[in-house]
This record gives structure tokens, sequence and C-alpha cells, in this order.
């Protein structure tokens, strides 16, 4: 446990210090439950990238539903739910 704050205070903690001054650093509890918290993500990266949280589900969609990938893990990824048919 020592070494592991050892690690925090000397590689973490500079890190989130630094980052945390930039204009699109935001914070998201990570002990909510995981729904919530992917909501926060998705709000975090929304207003980060100046746009609302609807929009950017959006936009993920659509780039989506151009094709490649793990289509299911990336809506997984912004929240959106999977809709089997």
């Amino acid at each position: 446990m020592r070494e592991r704050l050892k690690v925090y205070w000397r590689d973490t903690r500079p890190m989130i210090d630094y980052y945390s001054a930039r204009p699109t650093f935001r914070r998201v509890n990570g002990m909510q439950p995981p729904e919530q918290v992917c909501e926060a993500v998705v709000a975090a990266v929304a207003s980060a990238l100046g746009t609302q949280a609807g929009q950017l589900r959006s936009m993920a969609e659509a780039k989506l539903s151009g094709g490649g990938g793990d289509a299911r893990a990336a809506r997984s990824a912004v929240g959106m739910t999977w809709q089997q048919g």
C-alpha cells in the first residue's frame, strides 16, 4: 500500500494537477453506479466539446452507422442502448 501511495504522489497527482488547469478538464465521480458514471462521462465529454449530451450521442450514432468496428461496444461506451431486432 505504501508503494502504491508513493506512485500516486510521484506519478498520478502531478498529472491531475497539470490536466485540471486545462479548460477541457472535467471531474467524474467513479464511485457512483455504472449507469450514472456513464452518463457523467458522456456529459463531461459533451461539455468539453461545447455540445449537449444528446447531440454527442447523435454524432456517435451517425459515426457508428457508417460501419466498421464493434458498434455494440462503441454504443455502450457512449451510453446508448442496444436494440435487438
